[in-house]
């Protein structure tokens, strides 16, 4: 035989058991990739609740962050707290419970939420957090359940203050990657004055929490310099009471919603603003959420308020 076909002949039959490896080879990788991702379906998945003053609470105290969780490939999950406003007397001596519970609303919240072989909500079980001494909290602890992403959706999240007394709330839910907020306003109550103003805000975070404060205002009195617009402590506009003063941490800030600290607005002579400045309170996306936000007239009185959302 020809030694110039044999060698043909021996090329292609290389060529036909490599083929057929690489098939093979193929085919288990592509099981592998699906067997991996169904895996880790559940990692990365994350519920996220926006915890506030739960009804029943008759104390001084104002609850108000965000709480996440997100799962990982063994269905535990890692319980993230960014908050504000709670009690200053919770620490690693004095566990404030924390826990998902077995209703779906915070004006009807009531047991526990946890399947019967899985681990009990309390704090001897790592379910707690502690706090700096003005309130605030970045606690974390890992805990499981027995309930998965979609079990956990829409289960009230409750947070107990030093003395086991629940005093915030908020529903799990899908998180969102937004790094906005924004806020219409309407005249703030109370207001007697002769302007009516009106328009939005729209503050966009960064990665340290510092944010651009942009502004689209009219209906004010015309020629205001540095006036003032601010996001204030309380969380609603339905009264002076409710929106309180100035909303920043302390300890992380000293308070820059001030002229000279840029949080101001100027009109034009028919009483329209638009602009941005930078700030930082202290609070993260998460806590300024469903604050007040006020629109201060040239002799410092509220003209006009807007929850951010």
């Amino acid at each position: 035989m020809n030694i110039s076909l044999i060698l043909t002949i021996t090329f292609l039959l290389s060529v036909e058991v490599f083929a057929s490896k690489s098939s093979t080879w193929t085919r288990k990788l592509r099981k592998s990739s699906k067997s991996g991702k169904k895996q880790s379906a559940k990692s990365g998945k994350k519920l996220v609740a926006y915890v506030q003053r739960i009804p029943s609470y008759t104390g001084d105290l104002a609850p108000q962050g965000v709480v996440t969780i997100r799962y990982d490939d063994d269905g535990s999950f890692l319980f993230n707290f960014d908050m504000a406003g709670l009690d200053p007397n919770c620490s690693p001596d004095n566990k404030c419970g924390v826990y998902i519970a077995e209703g779906t609303s915070c004006d009807d919240v009531f047991g526990t939420y946890y399947a019967p072989d899985a681990t009990e909500w309390s704090v001897t079980n790592g379910a707690w957090y502690d706090t700096f001494s003005h309130g605030s909290s970045n606690s974390a602890f890992r805990f499981d359940n027995g309930y998965d992403h979609k079990e956990n959706r829409f289960h009230a999240v409750i947070v107990n203050d030093s003395d086991g007394t629940a005093i915030g709330c908020g529903i799990l839910d899908k998180g969102s990657n937004e790094k906005t907020l924004s806020a219409v306003f309407s005249t703030y109550p109370g207001y007697t004055g002769d302007n009516d103003a009106s328009g939005s805000v729209s503050i966009i975070f960064n990665e340290d929490d510092t944010f651009e404060f942009c502004y689209d205002i009219w209906g004010l009195e015309s020629n205001c310099q540095n006036c003032g617009i601010h996001i204030h402590a309380g969380l609603s506009c339905n009264s002076h009471e409710e929106i309180m003063g100035h909303g920043w941490n302390s300890v992380k800030v000293q308070d820059l919603w001030t002229t000279a600290g840029g949080a101001f607005y100027n009109t034009n002579d028919v009483g329209e603003a638009y602009g941005c400045f930078t700030l930082y309170n202290g609070y993260s996306r998460a806590v300024n959420y469903h604050h007040a936000v006020v629109i201060h007239e040239q002799d410092g009185r509220r003209a006009a308020c807007g929850v951010l959302a």
